[in-house]
C-alpha cells in the first residue's frame, strides 16, 4: 500500500535525529562501563541527555502525527474511489446469471455527498486527528514509565527506540484499518443503494494462512445491505454481494437459483497445511476443530460502545473440552 510505504519513510526521517542521539548515548554508556562506573550512577549523569531524547522523540510523534492523517486521509479518498467501482464490478459479476435470464439490472452508486463524509473520520465517527492525537499521550506514558533509574541506563535507552516503533504500529494500524473501513462503508453504501435487487452482502476472509481465527469464524455469515461488517485492526475480509434469488426477481417461483456460491470455511480451511492450520488456531482450539468443533464457535460479534460491531476470539475456557 502506497500511502503506509510513505509514511514509513516519512517516520524514518522523522526519527533520524532521535536515533542518532541515541546512538551517541548507548557510547557514553560504554565509555562509562569502562572507566567501572555503577549503572544506578551512569544513568544519573545521563539524565539529562535522557530527557533531551525524550523530549525530541515525542516531538517528532506529534509532528509525525500531522502527517499521518494527511496520508491517511489521502488514502481513504483513493480507497472510497476504488471500493464503489469494485462493487459495482462484483456486483455486476454476481448478476451476471441473472441478467442471462432476462433480469433488468440497473446499478445504482451512492451520492457523492455521502461519499465526501467518509473522508477524514475514523471507526468511531470522530475525526481521523482525534484519533492519531492520543499516541502522543500514550509515547509520553511509556517514557516516563523508564524513567525511574533501576533499570539499567542501556534498558532506557533500548525502551525508548521501542517507544518510537511502538508509536508507528500504532500509527499505520489506524492508518490500514481506517483507510479498509472507508472503503468497506463505501461497499455498504453501494449495496444500500442497490437494496432493491440485493438481497445483502456476505463476509468472505482472505482464505490463506493468515487469515486470523476470528475471521474463519466469521466467514460465510449473511448480513443485510443495511449492516455494518464487524472487524478488527489489519482486518482484510470483503463484502461479497448477494443479489434476490431469480424467483424473486422474476416473479417466477419455478425459476432455478443461480446465484453463484461462495466457498465455505471448512472447504477453504481445508486446503492449508495442518501446520498452517495449528498455526491459526493454536494447539488447544486445533484440537476441538480435529475432533469435530466448528470453526465458527472461534469467533463472536460484541457491540464496542465506541467503535460498534467488533469481531473478537471466543476464550479457550469458554470452549469446554
Amino acid at each position: 500500500m502506497a500511502v503506509v510505504q510513505r509514511m514509513r519513510e516519512a517516520y524514518a526521517n522523522a526519527l533520524e535525529g532521535v536515533m542518532d542521539r541515541l546512538a551517541e548515548i548507548r557510547q557514553e554508556i560504554d565509555d562509562l562501563e569502562a572507566q567501572g562506573i555503577a549503572p544506578d550512577r551512569q544513568t544519573v549523569l545521563l539524565r539529562q541527555r535522557f530527557d533531551a531524547a525524550g523530549a525530541e522523540l515525542l516531538a517528532a510523534i506529534n509532528e509525525y502525527e500531522r502527517f499521518a492523517v494527511e496520508q491517511t486521509r489521502d488514502g481513504q479518498l483513493t480507497l472510497i474511489e476504488f471500493a464503489v467501482d469494485s462493487a459495482s464490478r462484483v456486483a455486476d459479476i454476481a448478476s451476471q446469471d441473472i441478467v442471462r435470464a432476462g433480469v433488468r439490472w440497473d446499478l445504482k452508486t451512492p451520492s457523492r455527498d455521502v461519499l465526501d463524509q467518509l473522508v477524514g473520520f475514523a471507526g468511531d465517527g470522530s475525526p481521523l486527528a482525534a484519533v492519531y492525537a492520543e499516541v502522543g499521550p500514550a509515547a509520553q506514558l511509556m517514557l516516563e514509565q523508564l524513567a525511574p533509574t533501576g533499570i539499567g541506563p542501556r534498558a532506557v535507552a533500548d525502551g525508548m527506540v521501542k517507544v518510537g516503533q511502538a508509536s508507528y504500529r500504532r500509527m499505520e494500524t489506524i492508518a490500514r484499518t481506517e483507510m479498509i473501513r472507508a472503503a468497506r462503508e463505501a461497499n455498504r453504501q453501494t449495496y444500500m443503494a442497490n437494496a432493491d435487487v440485493l438481497d445483502g452482502w456476505v463476509r468472505a476472509c482472505a482464505g490463506d494462512s493468515r487469515v486470523c481465527m476470528v475471521c474463519w469464524a466469521l466467514h460465510g455469515t449473511m448480513h443485510k445491505t443495511s449492516e455494518i461488517m464487524p472487524s478488527h485492526p489489519n482486518c482484510r475480509c470483503v463484502m461479497v454481494p448477494v443479489p434476490k434469488s431469480l424467483a424473486e426477481l422474476s416473479g417466477d417461483p419455478e425459476a432455478p437459483d443461480v446465484r453463484p456460491r461462495i466457498p465455505t470455511k471448512e472447504e477453504l480451511f481445508d486446503t492449508l497445511t495442518a501446520d498452517e492450520q495449528r498455526e491459526i488456531l493454536g494447539k488447544g482450539r486445533y484440537e476441538r476443530w480435529r475432533n469435530g468443533m466448528s470453526l465458527s464457535q472461534f469467533g463472536r460479534v460484541e457491540i464496542d460502545p465506541v467503535w460498534g460491531p467488533t469481531a473478537v476470539p471466543v476464550g479457550i475456557a469458554e470452549l469446554g473440552e
